[in-house]
């Protein structure tokens, strides 16, 4: 990473994580911005009092919140998502509190999301692997958030469309990783920073400019959202 210049962003999907990124990366966010946050796959059952103490604990070894967001994928009763939006709130009325940036996962809940990221002022939020529809894409911008796309950028026309209607000082990148991708990516695990070249090349291609104006206004964008 300090060979490429690139820092990293990493997320937390629980109490647990949270604890173990907080160790890990104590001594390293000149690296790494730290972010933690109980993930929707996790917010039924998650001791969120437990994760209040250890924000109030450790606020000064944090750089953010996240991954947070809804997800209704991992409900089988409504009552099980009437959860996700509580402590979906929750998280963000912390974020709100320490003035910290958002990461939000929003598969399948956009809209709401939307919603409810619109009842809040001053809250720098970032819609991690946006996968929505060009109105809500536009909606998100009049709102102010940034988006991130990761390597599905290189391959995919939808997202190579998304990415052109996207606001320049509202774009960031990612890996996601790791994870698997298909296409060009197919069989392979994505962790390594180094794919971010590539989605950085595949966005100047796109708006039609150099790749060092690209790697430029990206760089700048993440300073805005991360507040460093």
């Amino acid at each position: 990473m300090n060979a490429l210049h690139i820092k990293a962003c990493s997320v937390t999907v629980d109490v647990a994580t949270s604890n173990a990124a907080l160790k890990l990366f104590r001594l390293n966010r000149d690296i790494v911005r730290n972010f933690v946050g109980i993930h929707p796959q996790f917010a039924n059952g998650n001791n969120s009092s437990r994760f209040d103490e250890i924000v109030l604990q450790n606020h000064e070894f944090i750089d953010g919140i996240g991954e947070i967001g809804l997800d209704p994928t991992y409900c089988d009763l409504r009552k099980e998502y009437s959860e996700q939006i509580k402590v979906f709130e929750h998280m963000l009325d912390i974020a709100t509190e320490l003035h910290k940036p958002v990461s939000i996962h929003s598969r399948g809940s956009l809209d709401e999301i939307l919603d409810i990221l619109s009842t809040y002022d001053y809250l720098k939020a970032c819609l991690h692997w946006f996968d929505g529809t060009e109105k809500q894409l536009e909606r998100s911008m009049e709102l102010g958030l940034y988006v991130s796309y990761g390597p599905s950028v290189v391959y995919s026309k939808r997202k190579r469309k998304l990415l052109k209607l996207t606001d320049s000082g509202r774009l960031l990148t990612e890996t996601d990783g790791p994870v698997k991708y298909h296409a060009c990516f197919e069989h392979v695990t994505a962790l390594p920073t180094s794919m971010l070249a590539s989605i950085v090349y595949t966005i100047s291609q796109e708006r039609k400019i150099s790749f060092r104006e690209s790697s430029v206004q990206i760089c700048c964008n993440s300073i805005d959202f991360f507040g460093s």
